[in-house]
């Protein structure tokens, strides 16, 4: 016999195949966190500063390559410039 709720237990500490293929990349003063329609910008204290929407895989590819998006200027697809205080509000 299976108790029911070790299952659900069990279960909400597993991640989902497409979770486990998200990329982080490491910088400095903050860090990108790929999600699956936006990148999650996180300061070194671990708030959030803001988002980019992610088009195709062209920001993913840029990272992998090496880009650092707030010193190379990038935009978060609504016109805000990244910077390391947040954008956006």
């Amino acid at each position: 016999m299976t108790y029911s709720g070790y299952n659900v237990i069990r279960t909400l500490g597993k991640q989902t195949k497409e979770e486990m293929k998200m990329k982080t990349w490491e910088f400095e003063n903050y860090t990108v966190y790929e999600e699956t329609d936006v990148l999650r910008f996180e300061n070194n204290d671990d708030e959030v500063i803001g988002y980019v929407a992610k088009n195709e895989n062209q920001e993913v590819d840029a990272l992998d390559n090496g880009a650092d998006p707030i010193a190379d200027g990038w935009e978060d697809g609504i016109g805000n410039t990244l910077n390391i205080s947040g954008w956006g509000e």
